[in-house]
Parts: C-alpha cells; sequence; structure tokens
C-alpha cells in the first residue's frame, strides 16, 4: 500500500483535520503543498481550491474528496453547495474515486452515490492537568468571524453579564500563534462555541483539552456526543447565552472539576475512531 497524503488550501478547520490525522499517523499531512506522487499513493482533498481541480485530473493515483462541512454551513455558504455538485461531477466521471464526508448525515444522504464513505474525524487528545486556580473569571470566543458562528449574539451575551465577570478575550479572525491560543485556552473559565452549525468542532475538544469548559450549542452536543458540556438551548437569544455562561463562569471547583472530567471521558471516546480511518483508508486503496 502506498502513501496517503492530506492536502489543505488554507482553511482552518480543515487543517484541524489534517494536523490531527497526521499526529495518528493515517496521513501525510501537506497543508497546501501538493505532493508528488506515485500510482499506489492516495490524495485526500481537503477544503477547496479552484486548483485541486485542475491538479486532480494530473494526478493518476486514487483521490478523495474530503468534506468537512454540515448541510447547515453548506446552506450558510451557497457556493459550498455548488462544490459539492462539482465533486459528484467528477467522481461519476472517474476523477474523483471517493468523497468522505465528516459528517454522518451527509454520508447517509448520499450514500447511494457509489464511491461516497463515512469518515469519522481524527481525535488526538491529551488533556492537561486540571488547575483552577490559574483560571481568570473571564470568557475566550476563538471563532472566524461567520453567520454560522453565532458571533453577534455570543458577544452580546459576554455584555449582559455582571460587570465582573466581562472581561474577555477574543479572536475572530480564524487563525493565532499556537502558542499564544493554546495559553488563551488554559487561562479562561469558558470558551464560547454556541455556534449554529457545525460538522464536528476541534476548538471544543481543544478546549477541554486545556482543561476549560465550553458552552456548547446542540449540533456540537450531538456531534461530540458531549454527555454533560454545559449548553446554550436558544442560540438567538443574547440573555439565554449569557444566562447560562454564568452559570458556568460562577461554579465552585468541585462542580468544575467534575464536569470537566466528564468532559475528558467523552472526548476520549471519539478517539476510538483512528481504527474506523484506518479500516477506511485500507478499503479504498486496494
Amino acid at each position: 500500500m502506498g502513501e496517503v497524503y492530506f492536502v489543505n488550501a488554507g482553511m482552518p478547520g480543515v487543517a484541524a483535520v489534517g494536523r490531527n490525522g497526521s499526529e495518528l499517523g493515517l496521513w501525510v499531512y501537506c497543508g497546501g503543498y501538493v505532493p508528488k506522487v506515485e500510482k499506489e499513493d492516495y490524495i485526500i482533498w481537503g477544503a477547496w481550491s479552484d486548483s485541486y481541480y485542475r491538479a486532480i485530473r494530473q494526478h493518476r493515483c486514487k483521490q478523495a474528496r474530503f468534506v468537512t462541512s454540515s448541510l447547515g454551513q453548506m446552506e450558510m455558504e451557497p457556493v459550498e453547495l455548488e462544490w459539492l455538485q462539482y465533486d459528484f461531477k467528477l467522481l461519476e466521471k472517474g476523477d474523483l474515486d471517493n468523497i468522505f464526508f465528516g459528517s454522518p448525515d451527509l454520508a447517509m444522504l448520499h450514500k447511494k452515490r457509489e464511491g461516497v464513505k463515512y469518515c469519522p474525524y481524527p481525535v488526538t487528545f491529551n488533556p492537561k492537568p486540571f488547575d483552577l486556580a490559574s483560571k481568570e473569571d473571564a470568557t475566550g470566543i476563538f471563532l472566524p468571524n461567520h453567520k454560522r458562528k453565532n458571533i453577534q449574539n455570543q458577544l452580546a451575551a459576554i455584555e449582559l453579564l455582571p460587570a465582573a465577570y466581562r472581561k474577555k478575550y477574543t479572536n475572530l479572525r480564524g487563525w493565532m500563534l499556537e502558542e499564544q491560543y493554546r495559553s488563551l485556552l488554559s487561562k479562561v473559565r469558558v470558551v464560547m462555541h454556541a455556534t449554529h452549525c457545525e460538522s464536528f468542532g476541534y476548538a471544543v475538544i481543544e478546549a477541554i483539552e486545556a482543561g476549560t469548559l465550553p458552552l456548547i450549542s446542540p449540533c456540537v452536543r450531538h456531534n461530540l456526543n458531549l454527555t454533560a458540556a454545559p449548553m446554550a438551548w436558544n442560540l438567538d437569544s443574547p440573555v439565554h447565552i449569557s444566562q447560562k455562561l454564568l452559570e458556568v463562569l460562577t461554579l465552585d471547583q468541585d462542580e468544575y472539576e467534575r464536569i470537566i472530567k466528564l468532559c475528558v471521558q467523552d472526548i476520549q471516546r471519539l478517539k476510538a475512531g483512528k481504527d474506523k480511518i484506518l479500516d477506511l483508508l485500507t478499503s479504498v486503496m486496494e
């Protein structure tokens, strides 16, 4: 069996897929660089780029597109629906061998198409020692500024908090130096991730890994099967989100530690997806 390469055109969420898979030894993560491949190799194209489609036709090894959006995300970014239809055309013509969906829902929706596969998201997870005393009474929002991320409602929720709890750290550009990002994750008491739609949620995993509770939305709870993480139900109500946020900010140490330990247990279960991905790659490369 040849080498598996994962190529990403520069999207932060897709980069997380590439990095996690590389750390697990599932593939070689190439970033935006298109590698020189042999016939027995396999290329996974993440995110989307015009340059991909020129390269797809030039390579003669087996190839797949890894689609990391949910249907709701595509609806909020309609061009992604166009990209998906183009992927289906490439699949029908034989230019692509497979389309991997990280969303089990999309995989089920399109399961009758030959070459469509569900691929679990790869997860590396090494939780840090818990230390609530080192945390500030502050909230972190580290999300790209996109309408599907529900930014305005989450920012407004912080403004509705009592004055003593309004401190926040934000980065809405989508990119941050890794060392700075990890430091901020450990510093805050809550990381906001009450987003409208997701197909997974690496930022939530990274928060829990840093010993910080996330405030999540129902779709994130469903995707990660998080049974204990604090959740906001009404994503269009900054008052409701603020109430849920304050509940987390005012947890005592014992209760905070109890919940974070349950979250760690939930994320540990996701690591079992590695074997399923290995089985998938073995089957498509035969």
